[in-house]
C-alpha cells in the first residue's frame, strides 16, 4: 500500500533517510514485527530474504502504530527517531 504524504511531516523523507542510515543498513528490529527474535534482527540491506529470497528493503517503522495526527495527539512526535527503526 503506497505511503499517503499528506500524513507525513514534509522532511520525512529526510527523516526515513537518516534512521535507514543510522542503521547501518541493518534492520534495528528486536522482536517488534512479532516474528519471534528476542535480540536484534540479523537481516540487512540488499540480502536475500530467508523465506522469499527477494532482496531485503529497509523501511522507517514507526514504533507506536497509527497515523502521525494520533501521535502527536498522544504526545509523541511523528519524527522523534526514538519512535523510529529501520525494519525489513
Amino acid at each position: 500500500m503506497p505511503m499517503d504524504a499528506a500524513k507525513y511531516p514534509a522532511n520525512w523523507k529526510a527523516i526515513s533517510t537518516a534512521v535507514r542510515e543510522r542503521s547501518g543498513g541493518r534492520c534495528e528490529c528486536a522482536g517488534e514485527c512479532g516474528k519471534g527474535h528476542p535480540t536484534r534482527c540479523e537481516a540487512r540491506q540488499g540480502d536475500p530474504s530467508l523465506k522469499s529470497g527477494w532482496p531485503i528493503i529497509l523501511t522507517s517503522a514507526h514504533l507506536w502504530r497509527g497515523p502521525c495526527a494520533a501521535h502527536y495527539a498522544a504526545g509523541i512526535k511523528c519524527d522523534d527517531p526514538t519512535h523510529l527503526k529501520a525494519m525489513c
